[in-house]
């Protein structure tokens, strides 16, 4: 499949390679019983021009892919939907969470009402995001195995719809150029930087626009989030990280030069005074990304709500990613005004408290005072959890896709049952599996 994605990318427009490409596609699609998704490739292949000869097996395999259509059992997966009506003004939240800033935690998410465990809260598309790994996925959404279709221009990018590769912002500035070789950090932070250019109409209107917004109280943040620039304004003010040494004044130069080597980006950025507008623009979304973005070596992302959550060795959220999405459920009760936290280590190594407190405190420049780590690393008898059937059932069938409805059930009756316990790593397992189970079986 990805290979044949690759072939597409590359086949020059209107010869007889893009149809054999999307034949050979429609054959994967076949074989990975996705026949909805073999029949357009097959509707594709034929308004390509396919060769003559290749026609009766794309007809045979049309007949075989309707008929199995007709008798395929229902798809496991099934959209994701939050599980409570959605915020009026920030439609990715419910509608029982709010904003709330205080001096100890800053801007954060409390709960209006009592959340049990098990529900989805928060369902959010990443306002910025860079990926980097082997496998071809829609430049937009970051969807896989779609009927992609490939940028006529570049043979870097590839998006599962026509919306996606017309409602991309950054794919313009993008094509034809060096940016798909630079490493993902430095993707990351110019792709940011493309987002709040398309975001205005030129410039002018955006050095306008920076100009009022740091004259704002920096606490306050935009009262809703519906259009890219209530978007933009709400990732301009995430709180940003302080410089930790004159190193970084390197890094930011060398990403506000790689930057104006873009054509398109020098084209525009073409005065003194617009140039460095963008430097001190880098300079600032360089330390908002530093202290908002999460992610790995191969997937990094900041989503705006999500930013807000505060961080727990022992949390009662879970997030996990599909595509470009980003999804929170609560893998532990949450009473009425209580904080939502999220475990900002991302793992579930039972590390020491002094190397989660360091890593807490050079990442993001706080000292963690959750009950984890107030209670220090005095064991806890976990022995009963262990032995619990539950715990026994989840960890012999989480893999098994059948068993997914009976393994979510039984991962909501486990942290409920130990719901009032301090949090281990047994229940982090617990939650762990929980998410993966989220991730499986819905799909965005």
């Amino acid at each position: 499949m990805d290979l044949y994605n690759r072939s597409l990318c590359y086949a020059k427009v209107g010869t007889s390679n893009v149809a054999l490409a999307y034949s050979n596609r429609s054959a994967c699609f076949f074989h990975m019983r996705m026949y909805d998704e073999a029949l357009v490739d097959i509707e594709l292949a034929k308004k390509a021009n396919i060769s003559d000869h290749l026609i009766p097996k794309l007809e045979h395999c049309e007949q075989e892919s309707r008929t199995l259509r007709r008798i395929q059992k229902t798809p496991s997966k099934r959209p994701c939907q939050l599980s409570y009506e959605s915020d009026d003004d920030f439609p990715c939240m419910v509608d029982v969470i709010k904003i709330k800033y205080n001096q100890e935690l800053g801007r954060h998410l409390i709960a209006t009402r009592n959340i049990p465990a098990g529900e989805t809260i928060l369902l959010e598309d990443s306002y910025v995001m860079a990926r980097e790994d082997d496998r071809l996925v829609c430049h937009t959404c970051y969807r896989g195995n779609a009927n992609f279709i490939a940028c006529e221009h570049c043979p870097d990018a590839i998006f599962c719809s026509t919306y996606c590769k017309n409602t991309n912002p950054t794919h313009k500035w993008e094509c034809d150029t060096f940016f798909e070789m630079v490493e993902i950090d430095m993707k990351f932070h110019i792709r940011a930087i493309l987002i709040a250019i398309d975001t205005f109409a030129n410039v002018a209107d955006l050095m306008q626009f920076v100009d009022h917004t740091l004259l704002e109280d920096s606490q306050n943040l935009p009262t809703s989030m519906h259009n890219p620039l209530s978007k933009y304004h709400f990732f301009f003010k995430l709180q940003k990280s302080e410089p930790k040494s004159s190193e970084v004044l390197l890094d930011i130069s060398t990403l506000y030069r790689s930057m104006i080597e873009l054509p398109k980006i020098a084209s525009v950025f073409n005065t003194l005074r617009k140039q460095r507008f963008l430097m001190h623009l880098v300079a600032h979304h360089f330390f908002v990304a530093s202290n908002n973005s999460i992610g790995n070596d191969s997937n990094t992302t900041i989503a705006n709500i999500h930013s807000l959550l505060s961080h727990s060795c022992a949390p009662n959220t879970a997030t996990y990613a599909a595509g470009n999405q980003r999804f929170s459920i609560t893998i532990r009760p949450i009473r009425k005004g209580q904080p939502l936290y999220m475990n900002y280590l991302h793992s579930i190594d039972d590390k020491p408290l002094n190397i989660r407190q360091a890593e807490l405190k050079s990442g993001w420049g706080f000292t963690c005072k959750c009950e984890n780590c107030v209670a220090g690393d005095k064991p806890i008898n976990i022995k009963h959890m262990m032995t619990d059937p539950c715990t026994r059932f989840l960890l012999i069938n989480y893999s098994i896709e059948e068993n997914y409805p009976i393994v979510l059930e039984t991962c909501l009756k486990l942290l409920k049952k130990y719901k009032n316990q301090r949090w281990t790593i047994e229940m982090q397992i617990v939650a762990g599996i929980l998410a993966r189970i989220y991730k499986q079986m819905f799909s965005f």
